[in-house]
Order: C-alpha cells, then sequence, then structure tokens
C-alpha cells in the first residue's frame, strides 16, 4: 500500500470536515436554521472542493486543501481573541430556536392528571 496515499486520504477527511464546518456557519448566517439549505448546500460544497483537489497537480494539492484548515483556524482565533470566546463554554453560532410547547390531547392530559394524582410525576 502506498503511504503517499493514504495520507492524502487522511488528509482530506480532514479537509472536508473543516470545508463543512465552515459552509454550516455561512449558512446559519446567512438563512438561518433552514434544513434543506443544510442538506443540499453542504455535501454539495464539499463534494466540489475535493474534486478540485484532486484535479489539481500534485505540488499544488496540498496547499490548496489547507485553505479550509487556515480558515477554520482563523475562526478560532478571531473567537479567541477578538470575540473573548473562552473554550469549553456553551458558545453558539446561532441562536437557539424557540420551539413551541408541544400540545397534550385531552386524554394524554387525564393521564398525567391521574398519574400526578398518584404522586408518580
Amino acid at each position: 500500500m502506498d503511504f503517499n496515499f493514504f495520507f492524502f486520504m487522511v488528509f482530506m477527511s480532514i479537509t472536508s470536515f473543516a470545508l463543512a464546518f465552515i459552509v454550516y456557519v455561512l449558512v446559519l448566517k446567512v438563512f438561518g436554521d433552514n434544513r434543506w439549505i443544510e442538506m443540499l448546500l453542504i455535501p454539495a460544497c464539499v463534494v466540489l472542493f475535493d474534486f478540485a483537489v484532486m484535479v489539481i497537480g500534485d505540488e499544488y494539492k496540498y496547499f490548496v486543501g489547507s485553505i479550509p484548515l487556515a480558515v477554520v483556524a482563523g475562526m478560532i482565533g478571531y473567537a479567541y481573541f477578538f470575540k473573548g470566546a473562552e473554550f469549553g463554554q456553551t458558545n453558539s453560532v446561532a441562536p437557539t430556536p424557540v420551539r413551541a410547547e408541544k400540545k397534550y390531547s385531552a386524554k394524554s392530559a387525564r393521564i398525567h392528571a391521574a398519574r400526578e394524582k398518584r404522586g408518580r410525576e
């Protein structure tokens, strides 16, 4: 087995993950929490970028492939130094969507009331 091919596949999987993260952040900023755009745009961008990196000549494929890694490193540096985000805390890119409370049917309400009466929650 050729070690260069294995190293290239590992490099491309890490690069693809970094590009998917970048596209996901951009989709959240531009379109909000839209699942259809996420499902269509993220894989399309990753596949097109991977294809472009594989088509590029051997002397430039690692340089072009490392661009998403540099962008993610820049995003982390920007968040740490300029935004003051601490690692290990809950820092979210998008605001948490407000979900409507689940509506219970009349039968379910009676069952919950009977359980509360018995002392079971």
